[in-house]
């Protein structure tokens, strides 16, 4: 199941450069023993809450440069940049939401199956 819920993340996850979507995973949580879905894990996308969640608006200045630029573009935005905000995409939430239904029938499937194996029919 967790590997069903990651690839569903993985196809809805906006692609700008690739590594929010890159970074959609499972694992098993060996203190638990539970599965976790989630995104954002590795070092390149500390982004992932704020593509979630979405930011306020808010002032963006330089640091150790003088001007802010992409250099990619070759575009100069000034000392000082006024940050609209965005809204959050809640795209993990979504995804949950929408197979809960699913997972709670493949997790009455396998302890069915569990509690058939150990005390039989």
């Amino acid at each position: 199941m967790a590997k069903y819920l990651a690839e569903s993340l993985r196809s809805r996850v906006p692609v700008r450069r690739g590594w929010l979507k890159s970074s959609v995973g499972y694992r098993k949580d060996y203190k638990t023993g539970e599965w976790q879905v989630g995104y954002g894990i590795t070092h390149r996308t500390r982004t992932a809450h704020l593509v979630e969640y979405g930011t306020k608006p808010h002032v963006i200045g330089a640091r150790k440069k003088r001007v802010l630029s992409d250099k990619g573009k070759r575009d100069i935005y000034g000392r000082i940049v006024k940050h609209p905000g965005q809204r959050g995409q809640h795209i993990l939430r979504d995804v949950m939401a929408g197979h809960s239904v699913q997972a709670i029938d493949t997790y009455k499937v396998k302890l069915n199956q569990k509690i058939t194996e150990k005390y039989g029919s």
